[in-house]
C-alpha cells in the first residue's frame, strides 16, 4: 500500500520544509531536486501534514514502576485497555 501510495519519495516530499532538501544524494542531485513533482496517490496511506491521523500523541514515553527501564509506546497503535491505569 505504501509503495502504491507514492512510497518513500512521496512521504519525504510531504515533509517539505521539515527536511533539508539542499543535501546532495548519491545520484549527484539534491534531495529537493529528486523530490520535484512527486505526488501522493492515496491520502489514506500517506496522510497529509494538515490531516494527521492523530493530531498529537505520536509517541509516549513511559517510566515508573509500570516501566522500570522506561518504554516508548505509540498510543494510536495501542489497545484501549493499555491507555488506562488504576493504582498508585
Amino acid at each position: 500500500d505504501f509503495y502504491y501510495a507514492g512510497g518513500l519519495q512521496a512521504m519525504l516530499a510531504e515533509l517539505g520544509d521539515l527536511i533539508d532538501g539542499s543535501q546532495k544524494t548519491v545520484n549527484g542531485k539534491t534531495l529537493g531536486e529528486n523530490l520535484e513533482g512527486v505526488r501522493i496517490f492515496n491520502d489514506d496511506v500517506i496522510r497529509r501534514r494538515n490531516n494527521p491521523l492523530m493530531p498529537d500523541n505520536g509517541l509516549a514515553v513511559l517510566r515508573g514502576n509500570i516501566a522500570p527501564d522506561g518504554a516508548v509506546i505509540k498510543p494510536g497503535a495501542a489497545e484501549p485497555y493499555l491507555m488506562v491505569h488504576t493504582g498508585r
